[in-house]
């Protein structure tokens, strides 16, 4: 059975994680080209965030980690502030979900419905970072099956590693059980941790929320019903 969600437009729903992390669900900006993978954007803000005030050097201040394979039909677009002394790589993975979107009460000013019809793409590749950076995360997502609806539901997952004096460390999300778009799903809880996960990173003060995932949902095409 479908899952049927209730959700208004435009209109950010945010998600606790823990006792300092949020995440909130966005509506994407879309580019469709001809013959051209589908880009969806996420906004400054609306990705990935591990902010711990390293330095970042000069040509680490607007870094662009990419990568798209052949047959993508999709290209995640996503910002990415990593500050933590010595990282290193970042994983990342993405998920595409078909959804069908109806307008619920006749007005776009309301709320729409969205339905679930199952994964229609996914994707993980691991970026070297080469230390702490700004800058944004650009990934392909190849097709699964080819969609049939009118809409598109993202949710990227991060896991950051790196090294500090000598210590390894680990960033990453343990999800919550439920889909994420799911009224009533549980909140996911944010982890850094050091020493082969033994214990909370130390010496490090996180100058904003930590942010590991982003969900975000386009309009791929006309709102059913209208």
């Amino acid at each position: 059975m479908m899952k049927r969600i209730l959700i208004a437009a435009c209109f950010a729903v945010a998600m606790a994680g823990g006792a300092s992390a949020q995440q909130a669900l966005t509506q994407l900006h879309a580019d469709a080209l001809p013959g051209q993978p589908l880009r969806l954007q996420f906004e400054a803000g609306s990705g990935i965030v591990l902010d711990a005030g390293a330095p970042v050097a000069a040509d680490h201040d607007n870094l662009l980690l990419s990568h798209v394979p052949p047959g993508s039909g999709w290209i995640v677009d996503l910002p990415a502030v990593v500050t933590v002394e010595g990282a290193q790589r970042v994983r990342v993975t993405c998920a595409v979900t078909g959804v069908s979107a109806a307008v619920a009460g006749g007005s776009l000013g309301g709320a729409f419905e969205l339905h679930s019809e199952g994964m229609i793409g996914a994707s993980e590749h691991t970026f070297e970072t080469g230390g702490p950076f700004l800058g944004r995360i650009v990934l392909g997502v190849p097709r699964i099956v080819t969609p049939s609806t009118n809409a598109n539901f993202v949710q990227c997952d991060f896991v950051v590693f790196g090294a500090r004096n000598g210590v390894d460390w680990r960033a990453f999300e343990i999800a919550a059980q439920s889909h994420p778009l799911i009224s009533g799903a549980g909140s996911p809880a944010q982890y850094v941790l050091e020493a082969d996960n033994s214990r909370l990173v130390s010496g490090v003060s996180f100058r904003r929320q930590v942010v590991l995932s982003a969900s975000g949902y386009a309009l791929t095409g006309p709102l059913a019903g209208q």
